[in-house]
């Protein structure tokens, strides 16, 4: 028998050795699973999961969770959880929502970070309302500058930065667009010279990717002078979906930037494109040169960087 395995993965076909004695008894549970499951002539539980955004069956699936109220639309809620409730009787969104009871923080937990109700997401969509925890501190001392990027993981290579700017009522979209990987080096130092000539920037993003960019390029090609105005915008990136996740509950089923910021009323000229297809929207671009492509990947990039300055307006608002 075999000890080890190869897996090719990668435009440049790089070979991953593993330990297949380690995932045998795992590939049997699943084989197992999957032999259960044909031959079973009902149909599968519907659950909805992270992969239903790569399925062609996707709008179907969501549409009967939806009139089931199904637990699995609480996208940030695991699986195990979702079993735990079930165990108790809660099946539904509008059932685990009667489960929030209001709790105040003792003086011990008072520097503890919020932990994330489920029961309180579920309310808020039950209410159609926003909940909020405490008094969340969103501060942007300075000039915003909502960041988005686009790139190919597996390649490790950023090829689209995007960053809008606002100064009063003047709104600059900025596109930095890399043709190859040796261009990436140029859309970062020319993203550089934008915030340097801004006044006290700020970098707003969602997630952690943007955070893993700015660290990554630092790393790679250098940044601006320590403790310059440009290195501390760098250094402290504004996160929003922190403040989302466990301080102010907006009655959607995720906190996903586009179905946070459609709540308050952003829209997509390309609406059915996703951050997963924009991966496969660049490598046809790549292989084609297409401009359509080209020209709906810029688009999409665009559409996020004004879906977050909206998000963020919102947001505090909603603080104040």
């Amino acid at each position: 028998m075999h000890r080890l395995g190869k897996i090719i993965h990668g435009d440049d076909h790089v070979a991953l050795k593993v330990k297949t004695p380690a995932l045998t008894g795992e590939v049997r549970k699943r084989l197992e699973a999957i032999a259960a499951l044909l031959s079973n002539s009902a149909p599968p539980d519907l659950v909805l999961n992270r992969h239903c955004i790569e399925c062609e069956f996707q709008t179907r699936c969501r549409k009967l969770a939806i009139e089931k109220d199904d637990l699995s639309l609480l996208d940030s809620m695991t699986e195990k959880e979702r079993w735990k409730l079930q165990s108790k009787g809660i099946f539904t969104v509008t059932q685990l929502s009667y489960t929030f009871r209001p709790r105040k923080r003792s003086r011990r937990s008072a520097n503890k970070e919020e932990r994330h109700y489920h029961s309180l997401k579920a309310l808020g969509i039950r209410e159609k309302r926003i909940h909020i925890v405490g008094s969340p501190d969103l501060k942007l001392n300075g000039t915003p500058i909502y960041l988005d990027v686009e790139g190919l993981p597996d390649r490790d290579f950023y090829y689209l930065i995007g960053a809008r700017v606002r100064c009063g009522d003047l709104v600059q979209q900025h596109s930095f667009w890399a043709e190859n990987t040796t261009e990436e080096k140029e859309i970062w130092n020319r993203f550089l010279n934008i915030l340097a000539t801004v006044q006290h920037p700020v970098l707003v993003h969602y997630g952690s990717y943007e955070r893993s960019f700015l660290k990554r390029m630092c790393e790679r090609y250098g940044g601006p002078a320590a403790d310059s105005i440009v290195d501390q915008a760098l250094k402290s990136p504004v996160n929003l979906l922190p403040f989302l996740f466990c301080k102010i509950y907006l009655p959607t089923y995720s906190n996903r930037l586009k179905d946070t910021s459609a709540y308050f009323g952003a829209t997509w000229r390309s609406p059915n494109i996703t951050g997963i297809q924009t991966i496969a929207l660049r490598c046809e671009w790549e292989r084609t040169r297409s401009v359509r492509l080209k020209e709906s990947l810029l688009a999409y990039n665009q559409d996020d960087c004004a879906a977050l300055e909206l998000l963020s307006l919102e947001m505090k608002k909603a603080n104040s």
